[in-house]
């Protein structure tokens, strides 16, 4: 990981092309493509160094602290 590499949280967005790093993965990748999905979250798919490609989900809505999604 650098410093120009942005965390992976499924509460961020992520653009084509930017640099991620998974913290459970323990691995860098790149953003390779960005689809949006019905419910208004992304679903990207990342070419890790390591682990090779994956699918995750992006642009969730963080739960308020009672564990409910804020609307």
């Amino acid at each position: 990981m650098t410093s120009k590499d942005k965390t992976y949280t499924p509460y961020d967005t992520y653009l084509r092309g930017e640099t991620i790093y998974h913290p459970i993965f323990k691995d860098t990748g790149k953003v390779k493509k960005v689809i949006p999905t019905v419910n208004h979250m992304q679903k990207i798919w990342v070419n890790f160094d390591k682990c090779g490609p994956k699918v995750l989900i992006a642009s969730c809505e963080k739960p308020d602290n009672n564990g409910k999604e804020q609307q």
